[in-house]
């Protein structure tokens, strides 16, 4: 019986160990782990929420800032076009003026050709022969 009693206690003593673990260290440590990810996970949870609002923000910045690019783009197509404009009513008044200035010769030219009779061409041919003849007799200077 003595014989028997260590090995028996040592048999005994491991089967009590394993016991304890399977049935207590092991789901106290398992669980302990689980907890402690589940906070790790919490605490990144925490943090991504921590960081909404300056991911909105920045969200909201890139929206603004796109509007404004766009509100550029529409102010120079706009400054392009009332310049395109002007510029049209510019030339179209030149070239008004410059048809009306031409008409307005062409009808003086007419007119003066109208009132010049025969009569006074004839005359203002000889005086002008007269004056080359005249200029032609003179010596040259």
């Amino acid at each position: 019986a003595e014989y028997m009693g260590p090995k028996l206690a040592a048999y005994l003593d491991t089967k009590r160990a394993e016991h304890r673990r399977d049935m207590y260290e092991e789901p106290l440590e398992s669980a302990k782990a689980k907890y402690h990810s589940g906070i790790e996970e919490s605490k990144t949870e925490m943090w991504r929420q921590e960081a909404i609002p300056a991911i909105y923000e920045a969200k909201q910045e890139f929206v603004d800032l796109q509007l404004e690019t766009q509100y550029r783009q529409r102010l120079e197509e706009v400054h392009k076009t009332v310049r395109q404009r002007l510029d049209y009513q510019v030339d179209l008044q030149s070239t008004q003026r410059q048809f009306e200035q031409d008409h307005m010769v062409n009808w003086i030219v007419a007119g003066v050709k109208k009132g010049i009779t025969p009569q006074q061409e004839k005359e203002s041919i000889a005086s002008c022969i007269k004056t080359l003849k005249n200029l032609s007799v003179q010596p040259a200077v």
